[in-house]
């Protein structure tokens, strides 16, 4: 069903988690330093998933080419996701409710990226 499709493309897997925030972060920041590209990693699996958030971090992060700003943001991240530990649940239905009222497909296209 759409619905279903949908979920998917709210919540990525890791792999696709990945590929988006590698994209955004861009090649000549995860080789800056080899400690970056791990750190960078990690930063990504605390989106957990989300397109929205991969991206703004992801484009966020690009310009970071020191290894102790990607330690800054993961610490960040790390904190934040303690203090709102059920956030993703609380999330993902508002997101969902938001994408179901569109009604013009190219706006939910624009939407899902």
């Amino acid at each position: 069903s759409r619905s279903a499709s949908i979920q998917l493309h709210l919540h990525l897997e890791r792999k696709e988690a990945w590929e988006l925030f590698k994209s955004k972060v861009g090649d000549n920041t995860l080789r800056r330093d080899p400690y970056i590209k791990d750190l960078a990693k990690k930063v990504a699996k605390e989106c957990c998933g989300l397109p929205l958030a991969l991206n703004v971090i992801g484009e966020t992060m690009a310009s970071k080419t020191m290894v102790q700003e990607w330690k800054n943001a993961l610490v960040v991240l790390t904190k934040s996701a303690a203090e709102f530990p059920d956030m993703e649940n609380k999330i993902l239905p508002i997101l969902k409710c938001s994408y179901d009222s569109l009604v013009d497909e190219n706006i939910k296209s624009c939407f899902l990226y």
